[in-house]
């Protein structure tokens, strides 16, 4: 199974100096961390710093599906008035025929799961609080064609019905 670990492109607000606010510093360093959990329990894993690089939306979709992952782990980043727009890009990532499993970690949306589950349907899993084990659980369970069921940590779709596993 092929893995992307993402930091995905973010706006610079018009009213705000940062991307990453009120959560600790070591946020920034979430997709990292989730990066090495995975290459260590022996998983295919590219790490993709869209930031870094000054790729847009359209590039970093570009780029997703010529690698075609399986797995897609966003460290989702609120970025003040422009953080509907990820989720219009994930949505606009599956009408490009991305199949993947899209799966999102971070303060932000172990924060807003709830309303991310509810309102962002290509969505399909979210990590609640420190994602590294989750991440790695996830990757196994999906592996294996295994129930996401056994995942501590996760928020997940079944079908129509959002399951909350325990944390």
């Amino acid at each position: 199974m092929k893995i992307l670990v993402l930091e995905h492109p973010r706006i610079p607000s018009e009213t705000r100096f940062n991307d990453i606010a009120n959560t600790p510093l070591w946020s920034c360093l979430m997709g990292g961390y989730a990066a090495a959990v995975l290459r260590s329990a022996g998983h295919d894993v590219a790490y993709l710093d869209a930031p870094a690089e000054g790729w847009d939306f359209p590039q970093t979709r570009s780029e997703i599906l010529d690698r075609r992952p399986d797995l897609l782990c966003v460290n989702a980043v609120y970025f003040w008035e422009h953080t509907p727009l990820l989720f219009e890009w994930f949505h606009h990532l599956r009408g490009a025929g991305f199949p993947g499993h899209i799966h999102l970690f971070g303060f932000f949306p172990t924060l807003a799961h709830g309303a991310i589950m509810a309102h962002a349907g290509a969505v399909d899993s979210i990590a609640l609080g420190e994602c590294e084990e989750t991440v790695r659980e996830l990757a196994d369970a999906l592996g294996r064609d295994a129930d996401l069921a056994g995942v501590d940590g996760l928020v997940w779709r079944r079908g129509d019905l959002v399951v909350e596993n325990r944390r």
